[in-house]
C-alpha cells in the first residue's frame, strides 16, 4: 500500500499551458482586412471618377477626361502603392508571428497568407498591364 501512495503523491497533472495570440500575426492579419476593404473602395471610386467619361456602348471614352479627374486618379494610384506596403508589411508581420514560439500561429497565418495573394496578385495584374501597354499597335 505504500508503494501506491506513493505513486499517487509524486503524479501530478499539469493543465495545459494557455497559448495568446501572436500580436504580429493580429497585425497581420487586420492589415491584410483594412488592405482588401482600401482596394475595394479604390475600385469603386475609380469606377465613378471614369464613368461619366466612358461612352454608353462602351467603345471609349466621350472626349477627353478632365485635370481633376486625372489628379484624382493620380492620387488613387498613390494610395493603391500605400495599400501594396502595408501588405508588404503584413507579410513580414505574419512571418515574424509564425515564428514566435508558444504563441498561436492562426492569425499570422492567415494574414501571411492573404497579403501574399494580394501581393502576388496585384504584381501580376501590374506586370500584366505593363506588357499590354507596350504591345498595343
Amino acid at each position: 500500500m505504500v508503494e501506491s501512495e506513493h505513486y499517487n503523491s509524486t503524479m501530478s497533472f499539469q493543465s495545459p499551458i494557455e497559448l495568446k495570440h501572436s500580436g504580429p500575426g493580429i497585425a497581420s492579419f487586420i492589415i491584410s482586412l483594412v488592405s482588401l476593404l482600401g482596394y475595394i473602395a479604390i475600385v469603386a471610386i475609380a469606377g465613378a471618377l471614369i464613368g461619366p467619361y466612358l461612352e454608353p456602348n462602351g467603345n471609349g471614352f466621350i472626349g477627353s477626361p478632365s485635370r481633376e479627374m486625372v489628379t484624382n486618379l493620380g492620387t488613387l494610384g498613390i494610395v493603391v502603392i500605400v495599400f501594396l506596403l502595408s501588405n508588404l508589411i503584413g507579410v513580414i508581420l505574419g512571418i515574424i508571428g509564425a515564428a514566435l514560439k508558444n504563441r498561436k500561429k492562426v492569425f499570422a497565418i492567415i494574414g501571411l497568407i492573404m497579403n501574399s495573394i494580394v501581393l502576388v496578385v496585384l504584381i501580376a495584374f501590374f506586370v500584366i498591364s505593363i506588357i499590354s501597354a507596350t504591345t498595343i499597335t
